[in-house]
């Protein structure tokens, strides 16, 4: 009787990214895991920045005591560990250092070539876990960084799940809105939205019909907070209630950020007039008792 046998091949970082074996000898990679003693992940910090352009800084700092971590003109090929694992490790960073300041984050210039892999490329790896991050020698590592996946999108990205669905809390909305699916299906539309401060059950009540859709005018909200071009009901008006948070030096950004749900009332065709979208709006207000109420930060 024939047995066939299944040999499962290993793939390593060095096949994948086809990291040419004279440069290994320059090259660096670093392991990082949280920001510092009991500060947040080097993922979720990763995550939680802006999509085009990354927390990666972390990845650079210049030494370790009177140690040396790195030297200009090194290849760095940084990662940042996944919650809840010990030795997987995500791609985020593939760059050259340019200068090496003195107990700071050095200089660098992203490659290029490597941005398809950034966010993609996820690898298993053992080493020790005593500190936030590990910067070793390429060489020492290069046969040890086994690619166990590769995402067909970046990591922490979901579709966008359609407009009947579409109520996200604020970091998942920051993580998501600059992704072609997300942007594309937000700018399309007009229509109103609701904002659900999940501290104390109050809302407000939206609306959009500008050149960008409902992803303007949440583009905005993650941005600052608030919308100072934004008018309630028609008339110029801006959401004053919302801008006090953010102005409120106990509260602030980082309020929002913990609290704020942000949700599709109603969606509305891109060439709709801008009464009716206005109409739609006062109705959800009515509805919802929103306009200067224990229950909303509408104030009109």
């Amino acid at each position: 009787m024939k047995v066939s046998v299944i040999m499962e091949t290993k793939l390593y970082l060095k096949d994948i990214l086809k990291i040419d074996p004279e440069i290994i000898p320059n090259s660096k990679i670093v392991l990082n895991m949280t920001l510092g003693r009991g500060e947040k992940t080097c993922i979720d910090a990763w995550l939680e920045s802006d999509k085009d352009n990354r927390d990666v800084k972390f990845s650079f700092w210049s030494n370790y005591g009177k140690q040396k971590n790195f030297q200009v003109g090194n290849i760095v090929y940084g990662f940042a560990r996944l919650n809840g694992f010990t030795n997987r490790y995500l791609l985020i960073t593939v760059s050259k250092i340019t200068f090496v300041p003195e107990n700071d984050h050095c200089s660098y210039e992203p490659l290029p070539e490597y941005n398809g892999y950034l966010g993609r490329v996820i690898i298993e790896v053992e080493k020790g876990n005593a500190f936030a991050r590990y910067v070793f020698n390429l060489s020492r590592y290069i046969g040890k960084c086994e690619v166990i996946q590769i995402l067909q999108a970046e990591y922490g990205t979901t579709p966008f799940p359609g407009y009947a669905n579409a109520s996200f809390d604020f970091n998942t909305l920051k993580r998501n809105i600059d992704y072609d699916d997300w942007k594309y299906s937000l700018s399309n539309v007009y229509g109103v939205y609701l904002i659900f401060d999940s501290s104390n059950g109050k809302k407000y009540i939206g609306s959009a019909s500008g050149s960008q859709g409902i992803y303007g005018r949440w583009k905005n909200y993650l941005d600052n907070g608030y919308d100072d071009s934004e008018e309630e009901s028609g008339i110029y008006y801006p959401n004053k209630q919302l801008k006090r948070i953010v102005n409120d030096p106990e509260k602030g950004m980082a309020y929002i950020q913990n609290n704020f749900i942000y949700t599709i009332l109603e969606v509305m065709p891109y060439n709709s007039d801008k009464e009716s979208v206005i109409r739609r709006e006062q109705y959800w207000k009515y509805v919802m008792h929103t306009i200067n109420s224990p229950y909303g930060y509408n104030s009109n």
